[in-house]
């Protein structure tokens, strides 16, 4: 029974240090976005900078590593649960979120009513993350909000938001490279890599991926949150 105890109170110390660590990294991020690096502020002593980035550095792995094991939980309302309390993730009502998943920054991604995230997805949230309502994820869709621009001599990143309308469908092994707009209804086929913006209703496939048609522009569906009861 103590030991018990002991793992609980062991677990709810680990969720409340989470939950200040992914809050910090929120308003670091923001910070960054308003002062583009003259944080270092000559205020602060090199040392004290150094101390601060060694923290932070660790935060973020233990961060990453948690949810890597988050995403290993079988059931959807409980990781459900923990990215929104916890981690600050944004989720409207009745959204599925399967198993498998690897998330980065949850608190700078925002889900809508109804969307349906599929399994092994992976979401780099670093720059923003906005996906609209009743929207549907395949198996293994990798969004990016960052990379390496292979032609900077430091090899420095380079990044930006990415947007999904209303009711798009991303099928299966999609990948979204940073700051792409994918347009309401707009479907994206198996295996694409979406490197501009898709228009509303049009659908998308290939390497990199070009409009091969057009969807029926009358929707009305929408997902009410069932989901299969699988991890």
């Amino acid at each position: 029974m103590l030991i018990a105890g002991a793992f609980i109170l062991a677990i709810l110390l680990n969720l409340t240090v989470t939950g200040i660590a992914s809050r910090v990294a929120r308003r670091r991020y923001l910070r960054r976005k308003e002062v583009a690096d003259c944080v270092s502020s000559v205020t602060q002593s090199a040392i004290n900078r150094t101390f601060m980035k060694v923290v932070a550095d660790y935060m973020d792995s233990l961060i990453r590593y948690q949810l890597r094991l988050l995403g290993c939980v079988p059931s959807h309302r409980i990781r459900n649960l923990i990215l929104s309390h916890i981690y600050g993730m944004r989720i409207g009502k009745n959204v599925v979120i399967y198993g498998g998943f690897e998330i980065r920054s949850p608190w700078n991604i925002c889900i809508g009513e109804g969307s349906i995230i599929g399994d092994e997805s992976k979401l780099d949230g670093r720059n923003e993350i906005v996906i609209g309502k009743h929207v549907n994820f395949s198996t293994g869709v990798w969004i990016w909000t960052e990379q390496h621009d292979f032609q900077s001599q430091s090899f420095a990143c380079k990044g930006g938001k990415v947007e999904i309308g209303d009711r798009a469908w991303i099928s299966a092994r999609t990948i979204i490279l940073p700051g792409r707009k994918i347009g309401e209804g707009s479907v994206v086929a198996a295996g694409a890599v979406v490197a501009k913006d898709t228009e509303p209703y049009g659908v998308y496939g290939g390497v990199p991926a070009k409009k091969i048609g057009e969807r029926n522009q009358n929707l009305e569906y929408s997902f009410d949150g069932e989901h299969q009861h699988f991890f």
